[in-house]
Protein backbone atom coordinates (compact mmCIF):
# COMPACT_ATOMS: atom_id res chain seq x y z
CA UNK A 1 0.00 0.00 0.00
CA UNK A 2 2.27 2.35 0.78
CA UNK A 3 4.32 2.14 -2.88
CA UNK A 4 0.71 3.44 -4.26
CA UNK A 5 0.92 6.54 -2.23
CA UNK A 6 2.30 10.01 -3.08
CA UNK A 7 4.38 11.27 -0.86
CA UNK A 8 1.69 13.94 0.06
CA UNK A 9 -0.80 11.44 1.14
CA UNK A 10 2.60 9.44 3.24
CA UNK A 11 3.11 12.90 5.11
CA UNK A 12 -0.93 13.28 5.59
CA UNK A 13 -0.92 9.97 7.16
CA UNK A 14 1.26 11.43 10.31
CA UNK A 15 -1.10 14.30 10.64
CA UNK A 16 -4.09 14.85 12.88
CA UNK A 17 -6.33 18.03 12.94
CA UNK A 18 -9.24 18.85 15.02
CA UNK A 19 -13.00 18.75 14.77
CA UNK A 20 -13.12 22.86 15.34
CA UNK A 21 -10.67 23.62 12.21
CA UNK A 22 -11.63 20.60 9.37
CA UNK A 23 -14.62 19.60 7.53
CA UNK A 24 -15.01 16.25 6.22
CA UNK A 25 -14.74 17.69 2.32
CA UNK A 26 -11.53 19.32 3.35
CA UNK A 27 -9.99 15.22 3.55
CA UNK A 28 -9.92 15.65 -0.58
CA UNK A 29 -7.69 18.83 -0.89
CA UNK A 30 -5.71 17.38 2.58
CA UNK A 31 -5.31 13.44 2.86
CA UNK A 32 -4.74 13.09 6.81
CA UNK A 33 -4.44 10.40 8.99
CA UNK A 34 -6.39 11.22 12.06
CA UNK A 35 -8.55 13.76 13.41
CA UNK A 36 -9.15 14.57 17.08
CA UNK A 37 -11.94 16.28 18.67
CA UNK A 38 -10.10 17.71 21.85
CA UNK A 39 -11.99 19.65 24.48
CA UNK A 40 -14.90 21.25 23.61
CA UNK A 41 -14.53 20.46 19.75
CA UNK A 42 -17.88 19.78 18.87
CA UNK A 43 -19.28 17.08 16.39
CA UNK A 44 -20.02 18.21 12.98
CA UNK A 45 -23.58 20.64 13.27
CA UNK A 46 -24.00 19.61 17.04
CA UNK A 47 -23.01 21.17 20.36
CA UNK A 48 -20.18 19.52 22.33
CA UNK A 49 -21.87 17.90 24.91
CA UNK A 50 -23.95 15.78 22.03
CA UNK A 51 -25.32 12.43 22.57
CA UNK A 52 -23.58 9.39 20.65
CA UNK A 53 -25.38 10.14 17.24
CA UNK A 54 -24.17 13.22 16.40
CA UNK A 55 -20.95 11.79 17.16
CA UNK A 56 -21.18 8.42 14.78
CA UNK A 57 -21.98 10.59 12.36
CA UNK A 58 -19.37 13.13 12.17
CA UNK A 59 -16.85 9.85 12.20
CA UNK A 60 -18.54 8.29 9.61
CA UNK A 61 -19.34 11.67 7.56
CA UNK A 62 -14.54 11.85 7.57
CA UNK A 63 -14.49 8.06 6.69
CA UNK A 64 -16.31 8.61 4.07
CA UNK A 65 -14.64 11.35 2.20
CA UNK A 66 -10.95 9.31 3.45
CA UNK A 67 -12.25 5.86 2.09
CA UNK A 68 -13.68 7.82 -1.49
CA UNK A 69 -12.25 5.93 -5.04
CA UNK A 70 -11.11 9.18 -7.12
CA UNK A 71 -7.80 9.60 -9.08
CA UNK A 72 -4.41 10.05 -7.57
CA UNK A 73 -6.04 8.75 -3.72
CA UNK A 74 -5.40 5.59 -1.82
CA UNK A 75 -8.82 4.58 0.14
CA UNK A 76 -7.42 4.59 3.97
CA UNK A 77 -9.64 4.44 6.93
CA UNK A 78 -9.33 7.38 8.74
CA UNK A 79 -8.41 7.43 12.80
CA UNK A 80 -10.87 9.54 14.82
CA UNK A 81 -10.45 10.22 18.48
CA UNK A 82 -12.23 12.38 21.38
CA UNK A 83 -10.15 13.77 23.80
CA UNK A 84 -11.48 12.13 26.68
CA UNK A 85 -9.86 12.96 30.59
CA UNK A 86 -11.64 10.94 33.28
CA UNK A 87 -14.31 9.36 30.80
CA UNK A 88 -15.63 10.96 27.83
CA UNK A 89 -17.69 13.77 28.82
CA UNK A 90 -18.75 15.20 25.67
CA UNK A 91 -20.53 12.18 25.06
CA UNK A 92 -23.71 12.55 26.53
CA UNK A 93 -24.40 9.51 29.09
CA UNK A 94 -21.49 7.89 28.37
CA UNK A 95 -19.60 8.14 31.77
CA UNK A 96 -20.02 7.43 35.63
CA UNK A 97 -20.01 10.69 37.57
CA UNK A 98 -17.11 11.14 39.85
CA UNK A 99 -18.72 10.37 43.03
CA UNK A 100 -20.18 7.17 41.44
CA UNK A 101 -16.60 5.81 40.50
CA UNK A 102 -16.10 5.81 44.21
CA UNK A 103 -19.60 4.78 45.61
CA UNK A 104 -21.13 1.35 44.67
CA UNK A 105 -24.59 2.92 45.98
CA UNK A 106 -24.59 5.61 43.61
CA UNK A 107 -22.98 3.39 41.07
CA UNK A 108 -25.99 0.85 41.38
CA UNK A 109 -28.79 3.39 41.51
Amino acid sequence: MLGKLSLEEKVGQMIQADTASIKPEDLVKYPLGSILAGGSSPPIAAPDRSPAGPWIATVHAFNQVAMENRPDHVPIPIMFGIDAVHGNNNVVGATLRTAEQYSATLAAG
